[in-house]
């Protein structure tokens, strides 16, 4: 493992799951209930799930949930009338990614895109 990996631990392993995808899979789950038809889910990624970056292997895997778990809520509630959409900027340099952006500065080249999927 990564030197710099920041989540080389189990707790903060924990607190990335619960930070960047069980937020997004429960607050849907909940609200699936009184989502009605013609509706739409939106949920964000971002461009680690497209090219790699050293010690970014469990946040991206974090946004790879996230794009998956969107797929396959627009599978499922595609037929009800509900759309299931991902937004994934590309780079974007924050306080987050600051050490990533200073390393590897061919970073800002990697492009964006939008993923809309429904069923």
């Amino acid at each position: 493992m990564s030197s710099s990996n920041k989540f080389n631990t189990l707790s903060s392993f924990l607190r990335l799951i619960s930070s960047k995808f069980k937020g997004v899979y429960f607050l849907t789950e909940t609200l699936l209930p009184i989502l009605n038809e013609g509706g739409a889910i939106v949920n964000i990624s971002n461009g680690l799930t497209r090219f790699a970056l050293p010690g970014y292997a469990a946040y991206a895997s974090m946004k790879g949930a996230i794009e998956t778990y969107t797929k396959y809520l627009a599978k499922e509630l595609g037929p009800k009338g509900i759309r299931a959409n991902l937004v994934a900027p590309g780079a974007i340099q924050n306080d987050f990614n600051k050490a990533a952006f200073d390393h590897n500065p061919h970073i800002m080249d990697f492009g964006s895109r939008s993923h809309s999927s429904m069923a």
